[in-house]
């Protein structure tokens, strides 16, 4: 961009010839709160869809006391009794749960023995058999060999 087309903000520019700083506009989720420079009292400014940026600002009164006293206010404690009950409910549960989990460990390790039973039992089958083919093989092939 050479000198000559530099752009200018003189009086003589015909966008901003007679213009005011306060009528140029802006999108307004760019500019939420705008103060009109023309308006002397700010108090009468809309404050509509803005919101606080901090905790303080959406606490109530009751909130904001405890807060400046730098300490928690008295969380609402069940009894004794209830939390005994809540417990015991609690270990009921748990005793149930770990009953079922034994007895399904049980069950498991029962098939899986049964398992190994039948598979040892048809590998010993399968020897038996392999024997008995094997040993009908040698009777055969010495009844038709020929002797020395």
């Amino acid at each position: 961009m050479s000198d000559s087309e530099s752009l200018s903000l003189s009086e003589s520019d015909n966008f901003y010839h007679n213009r005011k700083l306060s009528t140029i506009t802006a999108p307004s989720d760019v500019l939420k709160d705008v103060i009109d420079s023309d308006n002397e009292d700010i108090n009468d400014i809309s404050m509509h869809g803005t919101k606080d940026r901090t905790i303080a600002g959406n606490e109530t009164e009751y909130q904001s006391r405890w807060r400046k006293r730098e300490i928690s206010p008295v969380r609402k404690c069940r009894s004794y009794k209830e939390r005994i009950k809540q417990h015991e409910k609690e270990m009921k549960e748990y005793n149930e749960n770990k009953e079922k989990r034994e007895i399904d460990k049980r069950e498991k390790c029962l098939k899986i023995k049964k398992e190994h039973r039948e598979r040892n039992k048809q590998y010993n089958q399968d020897i038996e058999k392999r024997e008995r083919s094997e040993s009908r093989h040698r009777s055969y092939t010495d009844q038709y060999s020929p002797k020395h």
